[in-house]
């Protein structure tokens, strides 16, 4: 990252409307995205956090206790699977994460390239 004299991209801004720069110096730019499809990504992935929060509570996912989470499967759709594993779109229970995945669609599609 230090070796980039500057980057281009898609940053956010305090709006959330994207905003395309060039030739901008790495610092204070690292929240600069290579490509707008990855800065809706991010935004989303900001949105998904507030949904989790507001549906799993003070709950906090635990490596020693299995939860449900989302996940772009095998087959090409959006899965909820049981995991004893850290993930971000982690639901204290199956009903939980199958509803956030029914209600945001949308959020998730625009999700998907972070959800690797």
């Amino acid at each position: 990252w230090e070796d980039l004299d500057e980057v281009e991209g898609y940053y956010a801004d305090s709006d959330s409307v994207f905003i395309y720069t060039y030739g901008a110096a790495i610092e204070p730019n690292s929240n600069v995205y290579a490509t707008q499809v990855q800065c809706k990504a991010h935004l989303a992935q900001a949105q998904l956090s507030q949904i989790m929060k507001e549906v799993n509570g003070d709950w906090e996912q635990n490596v020693n206790v299995s939860c449900w989470f989302i996940r772009w499967g095998y087959n090409d759709e959006w899965e909820v699977e049981e995991t004893g594993y850290l993930h971000f779109l982690a639901f204290k229970s199956k009903e939980l994460a199958e509803q956030v995945m029914r209600e945001n669609t949308y959020l998730l599609e625009q999700y998907k390239p972070l959800a690797g």
